[in-house]
């Protein structure tokens, strides 16, 4: 019975995600070039490798925004271009129009989407009891409409948002079972996905670090086996992040991170409004960094880009929108908090799932932490997607807390089914919503495709 229960959850999540699949690839081909917050800077340096077969570097004057002064060459974040470059030349052999390559290289979005939409559903399947939970917070995920935009434009973001769910799958693995070989190289695949697509979400990086010291001091009978995996995940890791690090260490003259390249780099060729020194940030006029936690504008315009803000957040949707994902969001997330209350305080036997929290909690703050550091200091950017990489602790989270209820014994089966079906047609109408009547017809001035076909015609060769 197991085994054809097995079967049909398997069905119906191949099902599913080719459904997913569908949605977010129809999203990625019905806008033009530049629809997509930085895709104007970041396709020409994939651009680049697609005609010379060789990594830019920020010094490169092709692919140097006129207007920041900066590419983001100087970053050695290369797995997500790398990836659209390898699409642009498969589909390269059959058609070399330029919106061809535009949809070839939003296709890796498109992936990574699906691929975090299938490590959600997994995540959820290893530290849940109830079924309609797991199937519920998958589709939760999968619905928020600013997730299925990320998924389906020229990005960073997204990848990291797969590796730091990989990460998370990985140590939820780690202590339902132990740390294995597959474990091993699930936990490096995500540390390397992080890596390799953008700075912000690092913190998985380093609570990684915590999480296996956690598990090395609660499971003392797996310490060698623990010291074991450890010096393998680290091997691999190196293994294909180090040619990346190396690399841009030596043309960047010692900066690892291209940070500093970057900004001297805007400094000099930016106009003169946009040059770091000459923006009017809070931290040049003397403001602390809470000083954003108080800003109600702020808060409220990283709510709208999290959960629909398309274009440079320019395209906003309904306010009932919002509203219905802030209420899920926090009614999940008050559960949560009960059941690890209750959790704490009834003893329970198997408290394993309380030993990835921590490390969670911690990266999840990392990720919002750098988020305002970054408005604070560099460039005043409420923007939603910048706090995409939390999202997995959202998963746990949410998981955690609907779980709570779903699997309440005294409400009917029925009555259990009902009301997940209910509120997964609400989520549903939501995002269909905002496909049909905000995403499609909205006309964004700096979206054009006549700007990419200039682009590919003037690119020196």
């Amino acid at each position: 019975m197991k085994k054809d229960h097995s079967k049909n959850k398997n069905i119906y999540l191949v099902c599913f995600l080719i459904a997913v699949f569908i949605y977010y690839f129809v999203w990625s081909i019905l806008k033009p070039y530049n629809y997509g917050p930085d895709e104007y800077v970041r396709f020409p340096a994939y651009y680049y490798i697609f005609v010379h077969n060789t990594l830019p570097t920020g010094f490169s004057e092709e692919i140097r925004n006129e207007l920041w002064g900066f590419s983001y060459a100087f970053y050695f974040t290369w797995l997500p271009g790398l990836l659209s470059v390898l699409c642009m030349k498969i589909v390269s052999v059959f058609s070399s129009a330029s919106d061809i390559l535009l949809y070839a290289a939003r296709f890796p979005s498109v992936l990574a989407g699906v691929l975090s939409v299938f490590i959600t559903f997994k995540i959820s399947d290893t530290i849940l009891e109830d079924e309609k939970t797991k199937w519920f917070i998958t589709f939760f995920i999968a619905s928020i409409p600013q997730f299925a935009f990320l998924s389906s434009y020229v990005n960073n973001d997204i990848f990291a948002v797969t590796g730091a769910l990989i990460i998370v799958y990985s140590w939820v693995r780690c202590v339902k079972e132990k740390l294995n070989l597959l474990n091993s190289v699930l936990m490096s695949a995500g540390i390397i996905t992080v890596a390799l697509s953008y700075y912000n979400s690092y913190g998985w990086i380093l609570f990684s670090g915590l999480f296996l010291l956690i598990l090395y001091i609660a499971k003392k009978e797996e310490r060698k086996n623990i010291l074991k995996y450890t010096l393998l995940i680290a091997g691999i890791v190196i293994l294909f992040t180090g040619f990346f690090v190396v690399r841009n260490t030596i043309v960047n003259s010692g900066d690892v991170f291209g940070l500093r390249s970057l900004a001297e780099s805007s400094e000099t060729y930016a106009i003169d409004t946009l040059k770091p020194g000459a923006r009017d940030t809070l931290k040049n006029q003397g403001l602390p960094l809470y000083t954003l936690l108080k800003d109600k504008d702020y808060i409220f315009s990283t709510e709208r880009s999290f959960f629909a803000a398309f274009a440079y957040t320019d395209v906003l949707a309904p306010g009932i929108v919002y509203k219905i994902y802030r209420y899920f969001t926090l009614f999940g997330f008050a559960l949560f908090l009960v059941s690890l209350i209750t959790g704490i305080f009834k003893k329970e036997k198997d408290k394993k799932i309380y030993l990835v929290l921590l490390p969670i909690v911690l990266a999840a703050a990392s990720v919002v932490f750098l988020s305002l550091y970054y408005s604070w200091g560099t460039d005043y950017e409420p923007q939603g997607r910048y706090l995409y990489p939390a999202l997995p602790a959202l998963v746990v989270f949410l998981g955690t807390g609907y779980d709570l209820i779903f699997k309440i014994k005294k409400i009917p089966k029925a009555a259990g089914i009902s009301i997940s079906l209910v509120l997964t047609a609400v989520l549903f109408a939501v995002s269909l919503y905002c496909f049909v009547f905000v995403y499609i017809p909205s006309d964004f001035e700096l979206a054009d495709m006549s700007n990419l076909e200039n682009f590919i015609q003037s690119f020196p060769r």
